[in-house]
């Protein structure tokens, strides 16, 4: 019954329609903070994007190894162990964020604490879909919980005019619904150290790779954030956040594939080749889609020819180039070679850092996203290279040949029709 789940779910793209409605949903929240907070909006996002960041990286790779350890348990009393944990990093990032001087990042701290109570909601989430309960999965996530949150968000930013009062009163709704989400677990109320350590030491691996997809894909709002007016980085920031359309395909293919494949390199290879066919016809449509958003928005005034160039194409560019291939750090894992998984996710995030350091520390002219661009590059460039040269898989294997083409010539043939818009 499970494996016909995932089928009918991957072949009607069930998976694609609940991520992309979740993705609206966040689009309308941005911009009802947009004309709530109006000058303080970016402040705003800083919180909220430190919490969509957070929440993953504090699942402490469990929403990788969910299938591993949810499969060597038979209740889901082991969750309250990670809730524990989430608790205690909560209250840290709380106290650093009162206690640090710079207001810029005591935001991002706030957003942190925030991102721990989101954490052990994707624990709930993760866990059933383990059970085999993929479309309520995605819908969970993906839609109930977004617009829960979208709401709770613009009606208490209604409220309270001030970032920091806004953020502790989302804080203590998002407990308030965490708690009500529980509930149907509070006969399960039990912790144990020695069974967390244990799956601590089976999912933290994990989180080395969940660390490099954060820094490849956000880097740029915060470089942005820190160095960059307000207006370039709500460009920034939104546009990231659309182009994250292109992200939908090969995140729903690599989730249902890692469920299936049962800790098997081979296996998961064989599953996302199959799917990479769907991931480029996807990926083109969504190009499409965004060209158009992007054409509409330059006759309405709303993007300009610098924003195209310097913002909408590097990104979307960046993204196509960053998903041709299979993270070499997931698939190191997978063949149970987790020193090796370690010092790579670590090389990674130290070029990532190294692509930015022209931006942050030299204050170049250089747009963020042309940085981000050069890092998606290097990321696959390593992909490939080290699949090859640790794992013995062939570039047939690891890239996304003649789909991804296809994705490319159909990205090349729109942006050719929109620069002959703006000549004509």
């Amino acid at each position: 019954m499970f494996k016909i789940a995932q089928f009918k779910i991957h072949q009607n793209d069930m998976a694609l329609v609940l991520v992309a409605l979740g993705i609206l949903i966040t689009l309308a929240q941005m911009y009802g903070l947009y004309v709530i907070f109006d000058d303080q909006y970016i402040e705003a996002r800083a919180v909220i994007n430190s919490m969509s960041i957070a929440a993953p990286l504090l699942c402490f790779g469990f929403d990788t190894s969910a299938p591993i350890i949810t499969k060597r348990e038979n209740t889901p009393a082991f969750l309250w162990n990670f809730f524990g944990l989430h608790l205690i990093f909560m209250g840290g990032f709380i106290t650093a964020a009162f206690v640090v001087d710079e207001v810029k990042t005591s935001y991002i701290f706030l957003g942190l604490a925030l991102g721990a109570v989101f954490a052990s909601k994707l624990f709930i989430v993760e866990y059933e879909r383990c059970l085999g309960k993929i479309k309520q999965y995605y819908f969970d996530l993906h839609v109930r919980d977004r617009l829960y949150r979208t709401i709770a968000i613009l009606l208490l930013a209604l409220f309270f005019s001030n970032i920091t009062t806004w953020s502790i009163a989302f804080l203590i709704f998002s407990l308030a619904y965490f708690f009500l989400l529980v509930t149907k677990y509070w006969n399960t109320v039990n912790f144990d150290r020695t069974k967390l350590t244990h799956h601590l030491s089976i999912s933290l691996p994990y989180l080395a790779t969940g660390i490099v997809t954060a820094v490849l894909y956000r880097l740029a709002f915060y470089v942005s954030y820190y160095q960059d007016n307000s207006m370039d980085t709500a460009k920034v920031d939104f546009w990231l956040m659309v182009s994250l359309f292109l992200l939908i395909p090969y995140l729903n293919a690599s989730k249902i594939a890692e469920t299936a494949a049962k800790n098997s390199v081979t296996h998961y290879i064989d599953l996302m080749r199959a799917s990479w066919e769907k991931i480029s016809l996807q990926q083109s449509l969504i190009i499409l889609l965004i060209m158009l958003i992007t054409v509409g928005g330059y006759f309405i005034g709303r993007v300009d020819k610098p924003d195209i160039v310097e913002i909408i194409l590097p990104i979307l560019l960046a993204i196509i180039i960053a998903t041709s291939t299979p993270s070499f750090c997931y698939l190191a894992l997978l063949a149970k070679k987790i020193k090796l998984a370690f010092v790579t996710s670590a090389l990674l995030i130290f070029f990532s850092l190294l692509c930015y350091a022209p931006k942050y520390f030299f204050a170049s002219p250089i747009p963020v996203s042309y940085l981000m661009l050069v890092n998606a590059c290097g990321y696959a460039f390593f992909n490939i290279i080290a699949s090859y040269y640790f794992l013995g898989l062939l570039g047939k294997f690891t890239i996304r040949t003649f789909s991804q083409s296809t994705a490319l010539f159909i990205f090349s043939v729109t942006l050719l029709s929109v620069g002959l818009t703006f000549i004509i």
